[in-house]
């Protein structure tokens, strides 16, 4: 496949996934009590559920700024509201504020910062943090390169049921790891 094609189904199929997940979170937030027709909501809506503390809502504004969902793209905007929603301990937005220290979206680019948040993301149950700190550590972004601790790190995602984690480790075992 020619790399001009390859880019135009990336850019024209990974908004349906963005929009598809934001789908998929709405549905759950729904079943919130006090949270009615939120599929509804205008900005002010959402920015008045925010400030009112709801980490989940403040995590679903995060997501909306980061995807240009409903209001216009800005990841500053975004790690602001991950950052209120994962100081309320919402594993997802410590992980999506870890990616956002990671590649230097709209907050100065840390690996340190990145890896804080995706411990914490651990810590609370999020299983694909476990793949991003292996990665850190078999890439050496922030830490000193260690392919056993990033094979620890995919076992860990593996042991909780990530298939994703079950392959890097396999991977890293045949290639002698």
């Amino acid at each position: 496949m020619k790399k001009h094609n390859i880019i135009l189904l990336i850019t024209v199929l990974l908004p349906c996934v963005c929009f598809a997940e934001m789908d998929r979170f709405l549905e759950g937030v729904e079943d919130i009590p006090g949270i009615e027709n939120i599929r509804n909501w205008d900005k002010s809506d959402w920015h008045h559920a925010a400030n009112h503390g709801h980490p989940e809502i403040q995590h679903l504004l995060g997501m909306k700024y980061e995807m240009g969902s409903g209001v216009r793209q800005d990841y500053k905007e975004s790690a602001k509201w991950y950052l209120k929603a994962a100081k309320q301990n919402h594993f997802t937005a410590q992980y999506m504020l870890g990616d956002l220290y990671f590649s230097g979206k709209g907050v100065r680019q840390s690996y340190s910062q990145a890896m804080m948040w995706y411990l914490k993301a651990v810590e609370q149950g999020h299983t694909g943090a476990c793949i991003s700190i292996g990665n850190m550590y078999l890439n050496g972004y922030g830490v000193k390169k260690d392919i056993k601790a990033a094979k620890e790190w995919y076992g860990k995602a593996c042991d909780r049921g990530y298939q994703k984690g079950c392959d890097k480790y396999r991977k890293l075992n045949e290639a002698g790891y």
